[in-house]
């Protein structure tokens, strides 16, 4: 019997840290030149999702497997280009992108709606211009 409950235990652990999460965040808008203001009353209700990337590093470590997140909107690509549009109208015609943010202190990351599907977002200085 407390061999089962060890394994329960370790089951629900590991299982509150899975690969994706319910969640809400923020949207912040950004132009070309990384210039970026929050959203007011920007809230977004959907999902933190974890993407792996394989990397190849060199000869003697191999291959190692590197993850980056993206959020995924409840109402998908409609929430998304209601978010951009709203960037234009309220913040400014230069910010025509949008991306989400738990506070102003986290990481840059994109929306998406699936790994195949991420949208235009600014990481490190750098434009990620994809197309979903």
């Amino acid at each position: 019997m407390k061999i089962k409950n060890k394994i329960c235990l370790v089951i629900s652990l590991l299982s509150i840290n899975s690969l994706s999460y319910a969640s809400e965040t923020y949207a912040y808008c950004v132009t070309k030149n990384g210039e970026w203001k929050f959203l007011t009353n920007g809230v977004v209700h959907g999902e933190w999702i974890r993407k792996y990337h394989q990397v190849s590093v060199d000869w003697f470590y191999g291959t190692e497997f590197l993850y980056t997140f993206y959020f995924k909107p409840d109402k998908g690509i409609e929430e998304f280009y209601r978010l951009r549009n709203r960037c234009k109208v309220e913040v400014g015609n230069n910010y025509i992108y949008v991306q989400p943010a738990n506070s102003r202190l986290t990481e840059w990351h994109a929306f998406g709606l699936s790994n195949k599907k991420i949208f235009p977002y600014y990481k490190n200085s750098m434009l990620y211009d994809q197309q979903p």
